[in-house]
């Protein structure tokens, strides 16, 4: 039988679990995730990718970082966007090996 810490520990893993794939079910996150799998992308490059406007993209991107599923970093003007931690990679690459789908072309 499991101990209160191991069902609390359980709970809070499960709830880690279904925000993450709330925040993946939306099709344009789950679109920009996918372009990422491969290797971090910028602003510009993400756009093309989802044929998403800038502000719509950055909802979506400020959503995804506040959810801790990525990470941003700043060269010069540009931002670039990559995956954060490996499980959420997992997640994607699992994905894309069921549905088939790679990522959109540049």
């Amino acid at each position: 039988m499991m101990s209160t810490s191991d069902d609390l520990l359980n709970e809070l893993k499960i709830k880690e679990a279904a925000n993450c794939l709330k925040t993946l079910a939306h099709e344009s996150r789950l679109k920009v995730m996918c372009a990422l799998v491969d290797s971090e992308k910028n602003v510009q490059q993400l756009m093309a990718i989802t044929g998403s406007s800038q502000s719509n993209l950055s909802q979506h991107l400020a959503k995804m970082r506040s959810m801790g599923l990525l990470d941003s970093r700043r060269a010069a003007n540009q931002i670039f966007y990559n995956i954060k931690n490996r499980k959420t990679l997992e997640i994607l690459q699992a994905l894309r090996s069921i549905f088939g789908c790679d990522q959109t072309p540049e």
